[in-house]
């Protein structure tokens, strides 16, 4: 179990089965409206990448949706794709 506060006002809860620490499940707090909206109905799956800003460009050359492009935050580099069908995904790595 991991807990951070990083950044103000984002805070998020790692969790993953033990002995296997490269599979984790994030449990986030919605704040925008939107996402509070969608509270029960959405989720986003986060991807862990060695190099989240080659992997966006390489989905986004294949016609992927870049909803928000890589930059870097605290805990690396991130960036939001979203697939033919909606669904949001973070892409995460390392800076």
């Amino acid at each position: 179990m991991d807990n951070r506060d990083v950044v103000p006002n984002l805070r998020w809860l790692t969790v993953a089965p033990e002995g296997n620490p490269d599979t984790q499940i994030v449990l986030q707090l919605a704040h925008s409206n939107d996402e509070k909206s969608r509270v029960g109905s959405n989720l986003m799956t986060v991807l862990r990448s060695d190099d989240c800003e080659i992997e966006m460009k390489a989905l986004e050359e294949q016609g992927v949706e870049i909803v928000d492009p890589p930059q870097e935050v605290p805990w690396g580099v991130s960036g939001i794709i979203r697939d033919l069908y909606g669904n949001p995904y973070n892409l995460v790595g390392p800076k």
